[in-house]
């Protein structure tokens, strides 16, 4: 894994509401992305069991309003029907792979 000193502009990450949550602390920020990317790089919602997709969404939805990933943080607050689940498996995925590209 590379590791950049500056962050990069994303597509799907608000970063300047990542930083506000940090006390704009780049490192801090950048260490908790590489974090969530290594957790959550191979993780499909929708193969997880019922107790484990709630548990998974729920963790998600508090990294990602903290990290700034708006849309997905939208999508882990609304209920877990099936449609819902897929769309997190899609979005995570973009974000998943704006992070492999990007960090």
């Amino acid at each position: 894994m590379k590791l950049v000193e500056k962050i990069p502009n994303f597509e799907h990450i608000n970063k300047e509401v990542g930083l506000k949550f940090l006390n704009s602390n780049e490192k801090l920020y950048l260490k908790i992305l590489n974090s969530f990317l290594d957790r959550y790089e191979h993780i499909k919602i929708s193969s997880l069991n019922s107790d484990e997709r709630k548990g998974v969404v729920h963790t998600i939805k508090g990294l990602s309003a903290t990290l700034g990933m708006e849309k997905l943080n939208r999508l882990c607050i609304a209920e877990l029907t099936e449609q819902k689940i897929m769309e997190i498996d899609e979005n995570l995925l973009l974000v998943i792979d704006e992070l492999k590209r990007e960090l």
